[in-house]
């Protein structure tokens, strides 16, 4: 069968997995045109630092994105759960990330529906089982792709909450994104831990089994610009990112007792305080994010 020269464009473009199309079919023949449909993201927001507010950043990014009417899944990716505590979602009982790597249950399974707006896949201690427990020890890697390729068309955003390391989950995450982002606080340890993620484990995802993995950019979370400390670490930082060619994102995300406060609550931000500082930072970084991914997109 041959195909025109938009055919043979658009075939091209669908390696990009961060497009989603309808294929139309006729007379039993697979293509006749591709249309272009939606654009998608699955990001990854990653820092082996723990403590740096991975899970706050993705369940902020989730309840923004889904306010603003965007088709939004979250995955708790993090044998902790706390994505799922902080979520009020059932870890136990239901089909959750555990079950959908080791496929007893699919990934529409294991989605649970959140008042937020926004879905959940949930976590719980099984999960961090899963690597010794899989047996495909060539495919393992790629299984999280795998669970989500029947439902990602589904989503606008899918944000996976992954754990405080450079293991067996978080390359699984790496290699089903599209786009990454680093949340880092402005000091010694988190500058440390970039290095490695981004000249280590980001470099060899993209040259063995995702070269469309994208780093969107750090954004700096905890942030007290009043500390000589968080002026030192932040230039530093900002250095090994221009060394790399990664964005820092304008908007920082500034300290707010409120997080703590909404966390113990079990609601996001924005549900807890809209008015509160870090409220006003992550709208401001969803929005910026937006506009990155558009631009690259």
């Amino acid at each position: 069968m041959t195909f025109s020269a938009y055919e043979d464009n658009m075939l091209l473009r669908l390696r990009d997995r961060r497009k989603k199309y309808e294929v139309i079919t006729y007379d039993g023949n697979t293509l006749l045109r591709i249309r272009e449909v939606a654009f998608m993201t699955i990001m990854s927001v990653i820092n082996q630092k723990g403590g740096v507010g991975k899970t706050t950043t993705v369940l902020s990014i989730g309840a923004r994105l889904a306010a603003k009417k965007k088709k939004v899944l979250l995955i708790d990716f993090d044998s902790s759960g706390n994505l799922t505590l902080a979520c009020k979602g059932e870890g136990r009982g239901v089909c959750t990330a555990y079950e959908m790597m080791m496929k007893t249950c699919t990934a529409e399974d294991a989605v649970q529906n959140m008042p937020g707006g926004y879905d959940l896949i949930a976590a719980n201690t099984d999960l961090a089982g899963a690597e010794g427990q899989i047996t495909d020890a060539v495919g393992k890697i790629y299984r999280l792709r795998e669970c989500l390729s029947e439902i990602k068309d589904k989503y606008d955003w899918i944000i996976i909450d992954t754990p405080p390391n450079l293991g067996y989950l978080t390359v699984n995450a790496l290699i089903a994104s599209t786009d990454v982002l680093i949340p880092s606080e402005p000091d010694f340890l988190s500058a440390s831990g970039i290095l490695d993620l981004v000249d280590s484990t980001i470099r060899s995802i993209k040259n063995y089994a995702n070269s469309n993995l994208r780093i969107l950019g750090i954004v700096f979370t905890k942030y007290t610009a009043n500390t000589n400390n968080s002026k030192a670490m932040s230039v530093a930082i900002k250095s090994i990112a221009e060394n790399y060619g990664i964005k820092i994102f304008k908007t920082v995300i500034r300290n707010n007792v409120a997080v703590k406060n909404s966390q113990s609550e079990q609601r996001d931000i924005f549900q807890f305080n809209a008015n509160a500082n870090a409220a006003k930072d992550y709208a401001a970084l969803v929005d910026e994010i937006m506009r990155e991914v558009k631009k690259n997109g």
